[in-house]
């Protein structure tokens, strides 16, 4: 019987990590281990997945005990804070900066194997989330001398239940609702916009390549590669 990759997932119940974790699942390389909390919401994970991971919640356990307890293969971090709803600058920098440099010291310690980032497209001057992710990656290539380490920086991406607050399903949603008015701007602005289910493909990709390397840095950036204009 062929050896399973043990694969840590972070966010994996946000929209990126939910449609990841079911892409994951179907495949038997695979055994996957998700940080969780008491709170968290599997509704977007299908049921017939949720028996095949295991749910390690981070509120109960200590980072240190639960890296002793498994020998993880790869860590996708997909847990991130968009600093949607007028969110504080720690409560930006916890999930996309704090944690992730804490897994990447235990990821160290415990010589695993690939660490996958996901990283945003956005300039670092855009908004705090946009700093916060290009301050990690960096220090993501230091880490890259003692393994694999791979920074995917991903285009907009949109499909079934992502959240309202995010700008394709919040437009969906105002004409379904036949709102009067939608304040925008002359939406002369370019966005390369790609579907769930290709970036997921593309990660899964990225996740087996990885497993096969040794060290070094490498950045990936998923897109359909067609700009097109927001009007």
């Amino acid at each position: 019987m062929k050896k399973k990759y043990k694969i840590l997932i972070t966010g994996g119940t946000g929209f990126l990590g939910s449609n990841l974790v079911n892409k994951l699942s179907k495949d038997n390389k695979f055994k996957l281990y998700l940080l969780c909390r008491k709170s968290s919401n599997f509704q977007r994970i299908d049921k017939s997945n949720i028996k095949k991971i295991k749910k390690i919640n981070i509120e109960n356990k200590n980072l240190n005990i639960i890296f002793q307890k498994n020998n993880f293969d790869a860590i996708v971090h997909c847990a991130t804070n968009y600093g949607l709803s007028k969110k504080t600058i720690s409560e930006v920098i916890q999930p996309n900066l704090i944690l992730p440099m804490q897994l990447l010291d235990l990821a160290k310690n415990y010589k695993i194997k690939a660490f996958l980032n996901t990283d945003t497209i956005l300039n670092k001057n855009v908004s705090n989330y946009s700093l916060s992710k290009y301050h990690f990656s960096e220090w993501l290539k230091l880490f890259s001398e003692d393994f694999y380490c791979t920074n995917i920086k991903i285009e907009h991406f949109f499909g079934a239940q992502d959240d309202d607050t995010k700008f394709v399903i919040s437009i969906i949603k105002s004409f379904l609702n036949n709102s009067k008015r939608i304040s925008l701007t002359k939406g002369t602005q370019k966005r390369d916009f790609i579907y769930i289910d290709d970036v997921v493909s593309a990660m899964k990709k990225i996740l087996l390549y990885s497993l096969k390397q040794k060290k070094g840095y490498d950045i990936f950036e998923v897109g359909s590669g067609i700009n097109v204009s927001i009007k």
